[in-house]
């Protein structure tokens, strides 16, 4: 079987895509192709049965919506393939019009996009009122005529109910890539992994160490993609005195940083694409003995008290942030018996392996 996987939104290496769903494929014999935006830096573990190719990244997004498409699209129908697989909505119209003529074409649905359209605030209101009502139309009716559709959440699977294959694939980390799991002694940092923006509570992580309650001399690790104009705003907050910014880095040089760490942070803001979510990050912290500090979305709290693995604050409230970082970085005990549990429960319950299986039984029925 030959699957070709294309974004015109994800870089190259993306960790779903690529280092997941991808590799998951290629390890089953499946021969890989993977089409999306050109990575600055490439991952430790290449595997030589992935074909990648790489797309130029355009920054206006107007343009990219209306050019990279067609771009992406010649690129991957250049490949003879059994499914194509494509991960952004803008790729949506010409993934039904392949459907159409006979393509196997199955749509990675990451986000639920009517509601993130909502939050896009550099249009009018009224624009996005619209434009979200049109799309959760337009993008429902054009999964039905898709062979399959491969979802991220529960919330968006429920969208997508009148489709006759979906499969819910959750962002699970591969536990035999992690080397977490040591004392908890020794080790210092508190970090936060992952794109940095002002929805995913970078400005309540630097307000944090502003407060009284924020250990003294405790440096926030961040690492992770962000926006030219956000990084220079960032550097004028009077907590960036207390950040170490690592930028984007390798999976390897990532993991690294994880291992010399004490406490991990997911202090998400409330909105459409994070309160059923299930990021990575949290799952990767606790596959490597970190316990958590996480909002306390109803979801991630049913997580973490199932697991005895962290805290959970409200993610507007830098102080209870603060108290929750304090309480963890002053007693390493706490930390190794949360670290110890959030581990236990990663391995039982939240290996990437149990999604494998679900989305290669989708590859199967497709191709039946």
């Amino acid at each position: 079987m030959r699957i070709v996987h294309l974004s015109t939104a994800h870089p190259l290496y993306d960790v779903r895509i690529y280092a997941k769903e991808a590799v998951s494929a290629a390890s089953h014999d499946c021969k890989v192709h993977v089409i999306a935006v050109d990575a600055a830096k490439a991952p430790d573990n290449l595997v030589d049965e992935i074909e990648t190719v790489s797309l130029k990244p355009i920054k206006n997004r107007f343009a990219r919506m209306a050019v990279m498409p067609i771009v992406a699209w010649c690129k991957a129908l250049s490949i003879k393939a059994d499914i194509y697989q494509f991960h952004d909505p803008e790729l949506l119209p010409l993934g039904v019009v392949l459907s159409l003529c006979g393509y196997r074409i199955i749509y990675d649905v990451h986000e639920n996009v009517p509601e993130d359209i909502l939050t896009k605030n550099y249009l009018p209101w009224w624009i996005r009122r619209w434009a979200s009502v049109l799309f959760d139309y337009f993008e429902k009716w054009s999964a039905k005529k898709l062979s399959g559709v491969v979802v991220a959440t529960e919330d968006i699977s429920a969208r997508f109910s009148g489709c006759e294959l979906v499969a819910t694939v959750f962002n699970y980390p591969r536990i035999e890539e992690e080397r977490g799991g040591g004392s908890q002694l020794g080790r210092k940092n508190v970090v936060y992994g992952g794109v940095i923006s002002e929805q995913r509570g970078i400005y309540s992580m630097l307000e944090a160490t502003l407060s009284k309650k924020w250990p003294e001399g405790q440096y926030l690790e961040l690492a992770g993609s962000v926006s030219d104009v956000l990084l220079s705003q960032l550097r004028k907050h009077r907590g960036w005195c207390n950040v170490k910014y690592h930028g984007a880095l390798s999976q390897k040089e990532y993991f690294s940083l994880l291992a010399s760490s004490r406490v991990g942070l997911c202090v998400f803001l409330p909105g459409p694409n994070h309160d059923e979510s299930r990021p990575n990050k949290i799952f990767e912290y606790m596959a490597f003995g970190l316990p958590v500090v996480v909002s306390d979305f109803p979801l991630w709290k049913t997580i973490i008290r199932d697991s005895k693995a962290g805290i959970c604050i409200a993610p507007t409230d830098p102080t209870s942030i603060a108290s929750a970082v304090s309480q963890l970085i002053d007693d390493p005990y706490l930390c190794e018996n949360m670290g110890n549990a959030g581990r236990a429960m990663v391995q039982r319950n939240y290996d990437w392996r149990s999604q494998e299986a679900k989305l290669l039984e989708l590859y199967e029925k497709i191709v039946a």
